[in-house]
């Protein structure tokens, strides 16, 4: 695989401006001599609008709605990674990074780090992607127990027969275009279908040793692009909201890359944010997990109701 300078990078945003501002401008600090493209899936919120235009004096940006062709009809998540797959595939690019709006960058992309990813996807044939994100601390355990380095000493490798759930896949990350053509062709709806796609032929996911990007804890969220009142009412008490995450100072990035790479590195050990309702347990995906991972009265009411409703259904089935 020949030498890269930097990685093309496509953010997948809706409706949240502010956390889209904070991506970007995260990695244009990072990662200036990165080509980025926004796929917005057609926001509606004005902020995101008017930031989507500021955003687009400086990098393309594409409105999923105001494109013509039957690539760009598909929408969601997993249909805009298959747009951006083709976009990179059309200019005969090998390597992306694909990154979400509650996302930033955490520290410098350095030529260290495009090297370590050049020698994984080199030396590891049965791998689509590079999971450039720390571990949490409530999911960090499995890996810690069974994961093994790579043969370039880059990214943690699960075994196949500990792996599971979504262990295979995740939809952010370096991605290898020309593998994943081979292997999937495209990416199905949901995290867990393409882990179950991968696990099935044997394609293992790389777990970052040296990661540089990172979900923004207890991130407000859409489910199916709505907030209805009870998701809105969860998310407060859970603390939900913007918490942008602090650059690593100088002397932290070089102990993080200087490491025994043997030791997983866990956001809540490695990153600040300032804001966070809680700095030991970090949650990612918005809604009902802030609340569960903020914990207390809220959270173990939460749970309580959680139960009720679920032996009611099991009761009427």
């Amino acid at each position: 695989m020949p030498k890269i300078n930097a990685l093309p990078i496509y953010i997948f945003s809706y409706n949240r401006g502010q956390f889209l501002q904070n991506c970007v401008s995260t990695i244009e600090q990072c990662a200036p001599e990165s080509e980025v493209v926004v796929i917005d899936d057609n926001s509606e919120d004005v902020e995101t609008i008017q930031i989507l235009k500021n955003i687009n004096a400086r990098h393309r940006v594409i409105r999923v709605a105001e494109q013509s062709g039957s690539e760009f009809k598909t929408g969601g998540l997993y249909g805009n990674m298959n747009l951006a797959l083709s976009l990179a595939e059309a200019s005969q690019i090998q390597l992306v990074l694909f990154i979400q709006d509650d996302m930033q960058f955490v520290r410098a992309l350095k030529e260290f780090d495009l090297e370590r990813i050049i020698s994984f996807f080199e030396m590891n044939r049965n791998v689509i992607q590079y999971h450039s994100v720390f571990s949490r601390a409530d999911s960090v355990e499995k890996v810690q127990k069974f994961a093994q380095l790579d043969k370039a000493r880059a990214a943690y490798l699960l075994p196949g027969a500990v792996a599971v759930g979504k262990d295979n896949f995740s939809a952010v990350g370096v991605f290898h275009v020309g593998r994943v053509r081979q292997f999937l062709g495209s990416f199905s709806v949901g995290e867990g279908v393409n882990s179950k796609r991968c696990r099935d032929i044997g394609i293992q996911r790389g777990i970052g040793a040296y990661p540089f990007m990172n979900w923004l804890p207890y991130p407000s969220s859409y489910r199916g692009k709505r907030r209805n009142i009870m998701h809105r009412i969860v998310e407060f008490f859970g603390g939900a909201g913007f918490h942008p995450i602090l650059q690593m100072p100088k002397e932290l990035e070089e102990k993080l890359l200087s490491r025994d790479p043997s030791v997983v590195p866990v956001a809540e050990e490695w990153l600040t944010a300032p804001t966070a309702p809680r700095h030991d347990l970090w949650s990612t995906g918005g809604g009902e997990y802030n609340l569960i991972a903020r914990g207390g009265v809220p959270a173990l009411a939460f749970r309580a109701l959680r139960r009720v409703k679920r032996f009611f259904v099991a009761a009427r089935s």
